[in-house]
């Protein structure tokens, strides 16, 4: 079949059965007119190689899998362990989204409290300048302290805003 059928047979793009034509996953054949003909074989390893890519295996880690089996070999320790990795991974990634969610909840509801205020030559919106912060009435940029309260900056090491340290420059 050529790649336009073999992409609608699956439900994908053309452009995806030639990507990983081009990555060396698909072995079609190619006629004497210049078209790609995929067989039952290559329609059976995208499917797997799709199923793979969904549970976030790397091309890198599907071609490694298919070394494995081509070689006769079992490739389930292989993609055991692989899946473990990406499992981890993807637990760090969720618990800093989850961190990050709720730095945009906290951030909120303290911008919610904060009158809106014009732009002016320091400052382009003073809610982020608040990120993250404690206080409202505190913004801490290039290591220089201002309070709401006081009119006179203070000059302080570096200082951290939104988890970045921000040293004067």
């Amino acid at each position: 079949m050529k790649v336009s059928e073999l992409a609608s047979l699956l439900n994908i793009s053309a452009d995806t059965v030639r990507f990983y034509t081009r990555e060396k996953l698909l072995k079609p054949t190619k006629s004497s007119n210049g078209y790609k003909y995929y067989s039952p074989q290559d329609v059976s390893q995208l499917k797997f190689i799709l199923s793979a890519r969904s549970l976030g295996f790397t091309i890198s880690d599907i071609k490694n899998i298919l070394i494995e089996a081509k070689q006769g070999k079992t490739a389930c320790p292989m993609v055991r362990e692989i899946i473990k990795q990406r499992l981890a991974e993807t637990e760090k990634q969720f618990q800093a989204m989850l961190a990050l969610r709720q730095k945009m909840i906290d951030t909120l509801s303290l911008w919610e409290k904060m009158d809106d205020r014009c732009p002016t030559s320091d400052m382009v919106c003073h809610l982020i300048g608040h990120a993250g912060m404690s206080k409202p009435e505190e913004v801490t940029l290039a290591g220089i302290e201002t309070s709401n309260h006081n009119s006179s900056p203070q000059k302080t090491g570096p200082k951290t805003l939104g988890g970045e340290t921000h040293d004067k420059e």
